[in-house]
């Protein structure tokens, strides 16, 4: 009969085998949850990155802000985001307006710019020059209104056009999920009138939460009245992702927008 194991042996033996696996299983495991959190980071890397183009791309053409709050901003888009718009066509929004000039370089897309004999009409949202005219086809309504807003810690973007109401033509969307904290902040600049007014604390910085002071402000945490909202400026952007919801961001960008159509249009409203 051949030799054989004691029970001691291999006791100790089986010791040793759990101690190995103990010691690679637990660095195999470290070195797999390094590779989920890499992962994890690049693609929420990805997302904002993703979210930021989307909301660049709306605030390049954004007109007048509607409100805002540190989790939501409501406002106008040029005519040229309706969904319908041909850039090439003449007049296609308003047919009577017909002048041969293509949409993309018409000041002018629905003719009531001048009134009668010629007199020039008042800039508003209704009428005047296409910069600042937010109702192109004269029904009444304003062309174009955005939003971004948070939802369940989801940032969301929806439309509404032409007064149809929100959630309309399939066009709100999820633009990135697990969002952690504030989103938006507002800022005034002291280059335009009547931006000193509001800063307070005559630090330099008019900041949202002197806009929204007494005697300027009514205190309620959005930016939502004329005598607020003509001193936004800019707006600054905080996107910061929980992907795996252990309340630690992956990944956290920030930066500042000055949409180049606000600024212009605070010179005429």
């Amino acid at each position: 009969m051949g030799p054989g194991f004691t029970t001691t042996e291999m006791l100790v033996a089986m010791a040793i085998l759990g101690i190995v696996l103990v010691m690679f299983g637990d660095g195999f495991f470290k070195g797999l949850r390094s590779v989920v959190r890499v992962n994890s980071q690049t693609d929420a890397v990805m997302d904002i990155q993703n979210a930021m183009i989307l909301m660049e791309k709306d605030f390049e053409e954004m007109t007048r802000v509607e409100s805002c709050g540190p989790q939501t901003i409501v406002f106008q888009l040029d005519s040229n985001r309706l969904p319908n718009y041909d850039p090439n066509a003449d007049s296609e929004l308003f047919p009577a307006a017909l002048d041969g000039v293509p949409n993309d370089l018409d000041i002018d897309d629905d003719g009531d710019m001048t009134g009668f004999n010629g007199v020039p009409v008042p800039g508003t949202d209704f009428n005047g020059n296409d910069l600042w005219d937010q109702d192109d086809d004269n029904n009444g309504q304003i062309d174009v209104l955005c939003r971004y807003f948070v939802a369940n810690g989801d940032l969301v973007r929806d439309f509404n056009i032409n007064g149809a109401g929100w959630g309309q033509f399939g066009l709100r969307q999820t633009v990135l999920r697990g969002v952690m904290g504030d989103v938006f902040d507002f800022v005034g600049s002291l280059n335009h009138i009547p931006g000193p007014i509001a800063d307070i604390d005559g630090d330099g910085i008019v900041k949202r939460a002197e806009i929204d002071s007494p005697p300027i402000g009514n205190g309620n945490g959005i930016l939502d009245t004329p005598a607020e909202l003509v001193f936004v400026d800019s707006i600054a952007l905080t996107l910061s992702q929980d992907r795996n919801g252990d309340g630690n961001p992956e990944f956290r960008l920030n930066t500042r927008v000055r949409p180049p159509l606000l600024s212009t249009n605070r010179r005429v409203l």
